[in-house]
C-alpha cells in the first residue's frame, strides 16, 4: 500500500495502492500513520506514487456501495490527512509522476512544493463531474497552494490541465523529466530540510493564517452541508453513472 525509503534527511513515502491509488480509507489512515511515525531524524518528506499514477482521487466504486457512515468516515480520514500536512513542522515536497486528479490534486495541494514529471498526466479537480462539493479543509488546501483565481477556475471549470498548462498556470511549481522527477524532488527537500525547524515551522504557521481564518468563518455548518450532500441520492446516482460511463 506504501513504501518508505530514507535518505539522509528525507523520508521517500510511495503510494502503491491498486493501478490508479484510489483514495480509500485504509490508504489515508496509512498515510497518515507513516507521516506521523516518521523517525526523529528526518526532515524533509517526500510524497510520490508509482509509475503514471500519483493518484486518481478518492475511491468512487467503494463511495457508490458504501452507506452514509462509510462515506463520512471517508471524509474524516481525508480531513486528518489534510490537517497533519498544514500542520506538519517539516517541509513536504510532492514528486507528481502522473496523473493527480481530485483528491489526488488536494493531496498534492497539501504539499509545500509540487514537482510533475513531464509528459506523464494530468491534473485537475474532478469534483464536479461527479454532483459533489468540496469539504471545506480540503477546498482551502488547494486555494492555499495555488490562489484564488485559480481555484476558482480549478473547481467551476473541472477540466485537466497537461503538464505544460499545470507548469504555466502555476498549478504545479516546476516540471522534471520523469528520470530525474525523484532525484529532483528529493534535492529541493534537501534544502528546504536544511532550514532550522524552528523558522520553517514558524513561516509555515504564518502562511497558514489565511487557511485558517477562512475555515473558522465558515464554520461546522458548511462541513455540514458538504456532507450531506456526499450521500444525497441524487449525487450517488450522479457518482453511479461516472463511474459506469468513465471508469469501467
Amino acid at each position: 500500500m506504501t513504501s518508505r525509503e530514507d535518505r539522509g534527511i528525507v523520508s521517500i513515502l510511495q503510494m502503491d495502492h491498486g493501478k490508479a491509488n484510489a483514495l480509500d480509507i485504509e490508504l489515508l489512515q496509512t498515510l497518515a500513520n507513516e507521516i506521523s511515525g516518521l523517525p526523529a531524524g528526518v526532515r524533509a518528506l517526500v510524497l510520490t506514487g508509482r509509475e503514471q499514477i500519483f493518484s486518481a482521487g478518492l475511491d468512487l466504486p467503494a463511495l457508490i456501495e458504501a452507506d452514509s457512515g462509510y462515506t463520512f468516515e471517508l471524509i474524516d480520514a481525508l480531513n486528518d490527512l489534510l490537517e497533519i500536512f498544514v500542520e506538519l513542522s517539516m517541509p513536504t515536497v510532492a514528486a507528481i509522476n502522473g496523473h493527480a486528479i481530485a483528491g489526488g490534486f488536494v493531496l498534492a495541494a497539501a504539499c509545500d512544493v509540487r514537482v510533475m514529471a513531464n509528459g506523464r498526466g494530468k491534473v485537475g479537480l474532478t469534483e464536479h463531474l461527479v454532483g459533489v462539493p468540496f469539504p471545506p479543509l480540503a477546498l482551502e488546501v488547494v486555494r492555499t497552494a495555488v490562489g484564488d483565481r485559480q481555484t476558482r477556475r480549478m473547481v467551476m471549470g473541472a477540466e485537466l490541465f497537461s503538464d505544460s498548462a499545470a507548469a504555466e498556470q502555476g498549478l504545479v511549481d516546476e516540471l522534471s523529466a520523469p528520470e530525474d522527477l525523484l532525484e529532483r524532488a528529493v534535492e529541493i527537500a534537501e534544502r528546504l530540510g536544511a532550514v532550522p525547524r524552528s523558522a520553517f515551522e514558524l513561516s509555515k504557521r504564518q502562511l497558514m493564517v489565511p487557511l485558517r481564518m477562512r475555515l473558522a468563518h465558515l464554520g461546522a455548518h458548511h462541513e455540514q452541508l458538504a456532507r450531506q450532500v456526499w450521500v444525497d441520492p441524487a449525487t450517488v446516482d450522479v457518482m453511479r453513472r461516472f463511474v459506469r460511463d468513465r471508469l469501467s
